[in-house]
């Protein structure tokens, strides 16, 4: 017998750090899902332990019937999955595709992070090992704006759908497919109502004035802004620093503005609201509308979601 990863455990295996990388690869398993079981004493153990999942398992099944009470497994009825939602990642372990697992998780979630998950979806990176490492996008927006689409019906779609205008593809690691969220979440949500900025954009010579190319975190071309973002998964090191301070020279020589936040700045609510007020000057925006009070305590709860939760641990659960 098969099992069917879903929900949180889905969602480890794509977004979570694992030993090994994989492809999503979507199959047809009609006949595999009939006979999908959430009995503990049929779970493959040896294939499991392979997997970096946490237990309770989330796992799949295709009726009521099929449901097992066990503090190992946390049984999902789906009685007619979406086409092509599952991969097969092992003999007899099938997990749901990365857009799946998002939609299932997404309900339960605290509101930022499903935004900061779909960046990291459509992010060139994944984690391997402890390390962030480059990597194909697990889905192209197209795709992402596909299954959405395709699976209204679905209660995980709604919230989903609704961030659809906030996304900020190609960020290159988990810290900025946080920040990303922060900046272009409304306000009412908790967010900063930037507009979209190009991540990771390359900045090729010509008639700015670059000599070579540039990579900018994240680029507002109209308004020539740049921000870039100094966080300890890439910039511990005094080389990497000293690069740095060279390309972000050469980036004012060209004409553009570059504001620079840090973790210290990003988990200090006063210092991070100083620096988004003059990202907003900059870019020609209105003051914050929210009253300070209220904007204040949304922004406090978004950053707590974002950088406290665990959406792998138990609070998930």
């Amino acid at each position: 017998m098969a099992i069917f990863l879903t929900d949180i455990s889905a969602l480890q295996i794509w977004f979570g750090d694992q030993p090994t990388l994989r492809a999503p690869r979507p199959c047809i398993c009609t006949q595999e899902y009939e006979t999908a079981t959430a009995t503990c004493a049929d779970l493959p153990d040896d294939e499991l332990r392979r997997l970096t999942v946490r237990y309770p398992l989330h796992l799949a099944v295709p009726s009521h019937a099929s449901v097992r009470a066990s503090r190992k497994v946390v049984s999902h009825v789906i009685s007619k999955p979406v086409e092509r939602s599952f991969a097969r990642i092992s003999k007899s372990i099938f997990c749901a595709m990365p857009c799946a697992a998002l939609a299932s998780s997404a309900p339960h979630l605290p509101r930022p992070l499903p935004l900061a998950l779909t960046n990291q979806l459509l992010g060139t990176y994944r984690l391997k090992r402890g390390r962030v490492v480059a990597g194909q996008p697990l889905a192209t927006m197209s795709e992402f704006a596909s299954f959405i689409q395709a699976s209204s019906g679905l209660r995980g779609a709604r919230p989903l759908k609704r961030i659809l205008r906030y996304i900020v593809p190609e960020t290159a690691s988990p810290a900025e497919s946080k920040l990303a969220a922060l900046l272009t979440l409304p306000e009412h949500a908790g967010g900063y109502g930037l507009p979209i900025p190009v991540s990771n954009a390359k900045l090729s010579p010509g008639g700015n004035g670059l000599a070579t190319s540039r990579r900018a975190d994240f680029l507002w071309e109209p308004a020539a802004l740049i921000v870039e973002y100094d966080s300890d998964e890439f910039h511990a090191q005094a080389s990497s620093l000293a690069r740095d301070s060279a390309r972000r020279a050469q980036l004012q020589a060209a004409g553009y503005t570059i504001v620079t936040l840090t973790n210290h700045q990003i988990h200090d609510a006063r210092e991070f609201s100083d620096v988004l007020a003059a990202i907003r000057l900059q870019l020609g925006l209105p003051r914050a509308e929210s009253p300070r009070s209220t904007f204040s305590k949304l922004q406090r709860q978004a950053r707590r979601d974002l950088y406290r939760y665990d959406p792998f641990g138990e609070s998930a659960r």
